[in-house]
């Protein structure tokens, strides 16, 4: 299949959209997909501005800058990025209340797993050898029952 758009590469790239129910395909070169990427997944939604809205409005705070990357916390609300890890210690005082609002009052992550409070159970026990050589036998599986037998009689001798 060509390339929607050229006519002359292979179409690589096969992009589906669905928009209230309305189905879009488009068939494209990587070239043309790079191209076209912008106005496809363009969705009108600005994603920072969304996540800004959690702060509070920072009109007359200091200038705060992270010491290791060199990141302020309004760039921060301008992107919805921080730059580093030492970023949350930086900007811990300015943090704080909208990320108790964003998780729900909790101000540690727990991970994406449910951890079990009950206690593990030990693991069941390896039949012992003489229990081994005992199925091997009854198995009829003498090559195995040899080895068995040999490796007792290596432990009675220690």
């Amino acid at each position: 299949m060509l390339c929607e758009k050229c006519g002359v590469k292979d179409a690589t790239i096969h992009m589906v959209q669905v928009i209230n129910g309305n189905k879009k395909q488009q068939h494209l070169c990587s070239d043309c997909a790079n191209i076209q990427e912008q106005s496809w997944f363009d969705t009108g939604i600005n994603v920072n501005k969304l996540f800004s809205g959690f702060f509070e409005p920072t009109y007359n705070h200091p200038i705060v800058k992270c010491d290791s990357c060199g990141v302020t916390f309004d760039e921060f609300l301008k992107t919805g990025l921080l730059g580093c890890s030492q970023c949350y210690s930086s900007f811990e005082q300015m943090l704080t209340q909208p990320l108790k609002r964003i998780q729900g009052g909790a101000m540690s992550h727990r991970g994406k797993k449910l951890v079990s409070t009950q206690p593990k159970e030990e693991k069941t026990q390896e039949p012992s050898l003489q229990e081994q050589l005992k199925l091997a036998i009854e198995t009829e599986d003498y090559e195995l029952a040899a080895e068995l037998r040999d490796r007792i009689r290596e432990q009675e001798g220690e």
